[in-house]
């Protein structure tokens, strides 16, 4: 496999010695040749954490080997630490997650098979949670460190609206999210999605100080009393709320996480219905399960309630992934049981998929994943051809994209990857 070093070398061009034909990056016997023959829509993100780069024009995610020092020429080096949204197969924003990261967020576009950055932002926050809202993408902070006994000890949620169409994003739009709906604790929001002119906002209520006022670790700050509560807020379009919709129904909180990044639960359909995905995974004596929402009402349908931890063979839910119709493909933990209370990194933890269909409620666990797995990437999801792409990086082998038939229902390998470690992936179509 080629080194990481010379892999950056490759990159930068900034060697300040001439390397001999040896020393120049190899893909191995079966890599793919040297460059991308035409443009194509196909996007990967490589490299590590603190250190990646974006490559525009790879070659289909079903099959092949890609040699990314070999293809290095025209990739966008990214410094620190991001999190990576694609609007609409159009546009790519990738946002710095640590304040003290070096580099911006920014936005790409592809203009004539070309991909180049529209815009920096100096943001102040890193971005959470995140969804298409219309013409925008919406981004949100919650911050999580509040002291209820000193004088001064703002709390909130904030805002942020990327305009797609002119590239300008506003000034942070804040929530006091301070004693959330009277309960004592601080809202938290791990999921966003549009439903006509609103933004549903999955909430987890976090207690953010310890009684006593000691600031504590961050394990400790995302704690609750709170755990057997599904909360939905319903904003505006200028994000204010309007509405919490809650409720004890046998389940928990809405949310995915790894680290602080939110990105799974609240699901619209095509169709308009509106599901509730709870992981209740910070509830060691409830289920993961589905709700049905009634968003003008105000609740949720007490006709309508899938135990997805009894049908997964008594597992805990991570996140969930849109296929279209009425099908989603499901994540959840390895591990057996309702004490999944995972803290941190848990993607490399959660590497059981499965279909699930919320009109038939039937839920089709899958087989064929890799073993030894560290880290798995958000898809790439195809509604069309039905299928769901992700990146998974192992201990023992090169990073893969790994194909999800829906139809099928089978998981097979797709793209190998030579060189860095997959960090995302997806589709940005060309703006002539």
């Amino acid at each position: 496999m080629t080194t990481n070093r010379i892999f950056l070398y490759a990159l930068t061009g900034l060697l300040s010695w001439s390397c001999s034909k040896n020393d120049e990056p190899k893909g191995g016997d079966d890599s793919t040749p040297s460059g991308t023959a035409t443009s194509t829509p196909y996007v990967l993100i490589l490299g590590t954490e603190n250190n990646s780069y974006v490559f525009p024009n790879a070659p289909s995610f079903d099959t092949g080997t890609y040699d990314s020092a070999a293809n290095s020429k025209d990739a966008i080096q990214m410094q620190g630490d991001r999190r990576i949204h694609f609007y609409k197969d159009k546009y790519l924003y990738t946002f710095v997650y640590n304040r003290d990261d070096p580099g911006k967020s920014a936005s790409f576009e592809r203009k004539a098979g070309k991909l180049s950055k529209r815009k920096e932002y100096d943001l102040k926050n890193s971005i959470q949670a995140r969804t298409d809202f219309g013409t925008n993408v919406v981004g949100t902070y919650s911050d999580r460190e509040y002291f209820p006994k000193e004088a001064v000890s703002p709390t909130s949620v904030k805002f942020f609206r990327f305009d797609t169409t002119s590239d300008a994003v506003s000034d942070p739009i804040e929530w006091d999210s301070k004693n959330f709906d009277n309960i004592g604790e601080v809202a938290y929001i791990t999921d966003l999605r549009q439903y006509k002119d609103y933004l549903l906002v999955a909430i987890r209520p976090i207690k953010a100080y310890l009684d006593e006022g000691v600031f504590p670790q961050t394990k400790l700050l995302l704690e609750s009393r709170h755990t057997h509560t599904t909360y939905i807020g319903v904003f505006d379009h200028n994000f204010r709320l309007v509405k919490v919709i809650k409720g004890d129904k046998g389940t928990g909180v809405i949310g995915g996480l790894i680290k602080a990044t939110g990105k799974s639960g609240v699901e619209v359909l095509d169709n308009g219905e509106v599901y509730a995905f709870a992981a209740a995974f910070n509830a060691t004596d409830r289920p993961s399960a589905v709700l049905k929402v009634n968003v003008e009402n105000g609740s949720f349908d007490d006709a309508y309630f899938v135990n997805l931890t009894q049908k997964s063979g008594n597992r805990k839910l991570f996140r969930t992934h849109y296929l279209g119709g009425t099908r989603f493909c499901l994540q959840f933990f390895d591990k057996i049981g309702l004490d999944v209370t995972e803290f941190g990194d848990a993607s490399g933890k959660a590497s059981k998929f499965a279909i699930f269909d919320v009109a038939t409620q039937q839920l089709d666990m899958l087989t064929g994943e890799p073993e030894h797995i560290n880290s798995i990437t958000d898809p790439y999801v195809d509604k069309v051809q039905q299928k769901i792409y992700f990146g998974i990086n192992t201990d023992n082998t090169d990073p893969t994209i790994y194909v999800i038939d829906a139809n099928a229902k089978t998981i097979s390998k797709g793209l190998v990857i030579k060189g860095q470690e997959v960090r995302a992936l997806g589709v940005m179509k060309s703006e002539e």
